[in-house]
């Protein structure tokens, strides 16, 4: 039997099949929470996928069913489950060679040699493992493949076996990367699916897009990247450093990962298990904006019955980018999630850098690099520390791309300490001339323009001031005798302690070194106490 095209079949309760059902177009199949499948099933289903057609290209798949005439969730080979689907009425057998380039060839011809899985074996890249057409895969577990140069966008493949369904469980060590995927004939809630899995990932999902402007097996020539997405949502790739740095995209991922897409996870520092289960399933097609078209080109005709509902939000978020002298450019995320993240690193919603390249930008939090940056609430006293590195001498220009939800009134500001200037990059571009090298503690963002970090504040009969090239706080007291000063970060946290001041005037106190960002000093004098927030740049 067939799918209507494009249409969605919900099991709740029971599913037993001793036919196929072809999932015809973008059609899915949505088992629920509670939905079990007959071990005893001797059908299966037919479910079409699309990838590049360039057969320099990579892809990274994960099969939604496991090989025919075995026990549900019992793996796969690829020669067990994947077939050519140029004619998605009449799939074939592929037909395997030992050799770098497929063909456009019926069957379609595909080269074995690009089969490779990425699992739990450290992160060298010289630990990818070859599969070949027989190498044994877990459910979840993802692989890599080539395609024979079709002539059109997209080359069409056809998973044919059981659907896999509920939990599926794979092992992760501690910092481990594990190129897992999507096990089933439906889209994947990649933020179920985040936060399910937050005891044992870092929270960051990877995605592989090779441009459509590579045309070389050599990996040193390689045009492509990883896309990140969290929580708060996703950048695009940038040309990890083994590639030649050329080429780019705009492509993002979206929140629904569909059947049969491949990505990166992390293991957080102990890792555990990777988690798959049915409450992580939705039927979103492809085709929408909230899902995810990273590894082919677009594809049309979704008409069917009425897709899942999908959650809105009116978190405040940018994207901003950095474009290098050479036109290098990387985009990074900003959002203030409010009562879900913090200023402090959030699993699920920061993204570390995947892929530093030579000419950089990212986002400095605790000594380490980001480019996705999930806050807490708003607060136009919060300072984003940079960090900007230049390949090449020349301009390096710095903008927001997008933004969302932000009023009209609330403007984001790029800080320059050593020119003591804010541009404002919400409504223009800052273009500055700098010097091959590594700039970490000149560049921040901000949402406001006042002075804050060289200021005086006349408060009642208290004054303060801090001087940012001398690092030196200065506070004076009038009459008043200063008996303590406390610096709290923003969290309220006690970072820094002066006792027994016992002096009306405190000059050119040198701070530790403290990180960019709001802090609150207080000051307690004989006869009150003062609080004031500070920016340190």
């Amino acid at each position: 039997m067939s799918a209507a095209n494009n249409s969605k079949i919900e099991v709740t309760h029971y599913l037993k099949l001793d036919g196929t059902i072809n999932l015809t177009g973008l059609s899915q199949l949505v088992q629920t929470t509670d939905s079990d499948y007959d071990a005893a099933s001797i059908g299966g289903i037919e479910r079409e996928q699309s990838g590049q057609s360039n057969s320099f290209n990579y892809n990274f798949w994960c099969s939604p069913v496991s090989t025919p005439n075995t026990p549900p969730n019992s793996g796969y080979t690829l020669s067990g489950v994947l077939r050519d689907a140029t004619d998605p009425e009449n799939l074939l057998n592929i037909n395997w060679i030992d050799d770098y380039n497929g063909q456009p060839t019926t069957p379609i011809t595909l080269g074995a040699y690009w089969l490779y899985k990425f699992q739990n074996v450290g992160n060298d890249y010289a630990n990818w493992s070859f599969l070949g057409v027989d190498g044994n895969l877990l459910p979840g577990e993802g692989f890599t493949m080539k395609v024979p140069g079709s002539a059109g966008a997209n080359q069409n493949y056809g998973f044919v076996g059981k659907p896999n369904n509920g939990e599926i469980t794979l092992p992760i060590g501690g910092g481990f990367l594990n190129l897992c995927g999507n096990p089933y004939p439906s889209a994947l809630d990649a933020h179920a699916f985040i936060n399910d899995n937050l005891g044992a990932l870092d929270g960051t999902l990877y995605f592989w897009e090779h441009y459509s402007t590579n045309y070389t097996h050599n990996v040193a020539d390689y045009q492509g990247g990883y896309a990140a997405l969290t929580l708060v949502g996703s950048t695009p790739p940038v040309n990890p450093p083994r590639g030649s740095g050329l080429g780019s995209s705009t492509r993002t991922a979206g929140r629904y990962i569909p059947v049969g897409q491949g990505f990166f996870v992390t293991g957080n520092t102990t890792g555990g298990s990777i988690v798959f289960n049915n409450n992580q399933r939705a039927f979103v097609r492809e085709t929408n904006a909230q899902s995810n078209v990273m590894f082919r080109s677009a594809i049309s005709n979704d008409s069917g019955n009425e897709e899942d509902e999908i959650p809105t939000n009116t978190f405040k978020k940018f994207k901003f980018s950095c474009t290098a002298p050479q036109g290098e450019r990387r985009q990074l995320l900003v959002g203030f999630m409010n009562q879900f993240a913090t200023e402090n690193y959030d699993a699920g919603y920061d993204a570390l850098v995947f892929d530093e390249t030579p000419s950089d930008m990212y986002m400095i939090l605790n000594d380490s690099k980001y480019v996705i940056d999930g806050e807490g609430t708003f607060d136009v006293d919060k300072v984003i520390p940079l960090g900007v590195k230049a390949a090449n001498t020349g301009n390096v220009i710095i903008k927001v791309d997008e933004i969302e939800n932000f009023e009209t009134s609330e403007n984001i500001y790029l800080f320059d300490s050593v020119t003591n200037t804010w541009t404002d990059i919400k409504n223009g571009e800052a273009t500055i001339y700098l010097e091959a090298g590594l700039y970490e503690n000149r560049f921040s963002i901000t949402f406001n323009n006042s002075p804050l970090n060289v200021e005086t504040i006349q408060k009642n009969t208290c004054a303060v001031a801090y001087n940012s090239q001398a690092n030196e706080l200065s506070i004076e007291a009038g009459n008043e005798r200063i008996e303590a000063v406390e610096i709290f970060d923003i969290s309220g946290k006690l970072i820094e302690t002066i006792s027994d001041v016992n002096a009306t005037t405190l000059l050119n106190f040198k701070l530790q070194k403290h990180s960019i960002g709001a802090y609150v000093v207080k000051i307690t004098t004989e006869n009150a106490v003062y609080s004031r927030k500070m920016i340190l740049h």
